[in-house]
């Protein structure tokens, strides 16, 4: 739900990312235990990554994070969501920005990551189809 909203909303939610990442990244995993996939989380981030200096409010700089993780099955669905509606966004920036991040990841794509993705967005679909707020085609 986290990471749909970080794509999503980007401005409201990048306080809340910035504590996420660096509770994801605290020498003490049980802090936040139950963290799918932490460390293949943890290896998406910019490498070296200081919390501190991240640009958390360049678009540019957070959606190809975002979107590293829909390679990750326990985040893509939420990822998709969240990039449909950027991708659909109010502000040239969000729009700009969250597509280039999203087609950079599928050119860079296998196949069965390309299936995977597809999966995802007709489950994304399915799951939103009464909800005209979230899903425009």
């Amino acid at each position: 739900m986290y990471i749909e909203g970080f794509s999503e909303r980007f401005l409201l939610y990048l306080q809340a990312a910035k504590l996420f990442v660096r509770l994801l990244l605290h020498k003490e995993p049980r802090i936040l235990g139950g963290i799918p996939e932490r460390e293949k989380v943890i290896s998406r981030l910019p490498s070296p990554f200081n919390p501190a200096v991240f640009q958390w409010k360049t678009e540019s700089e957070t959606f190809p994070v975002f979107t590293s993780l829909l390679s990750l099955p326990p985040y893509r669905d939420r990822v998709i969501l969240g990039l449909v509606v950027s991708v659909g966004g109010l502000t040239e920036r969000l729009v700009k920005f969250s597509s280039a991040a999203l087609f950079s990841h599928l050119r860079e794509a296998d196949r069965p990551g390309m299936n995977d993705f597809c999966q995802g967005l007709l489950a994304v679909f399915k799951s939103n189809e009464v909800s005209s707020q979230k899903i425009c085609l």
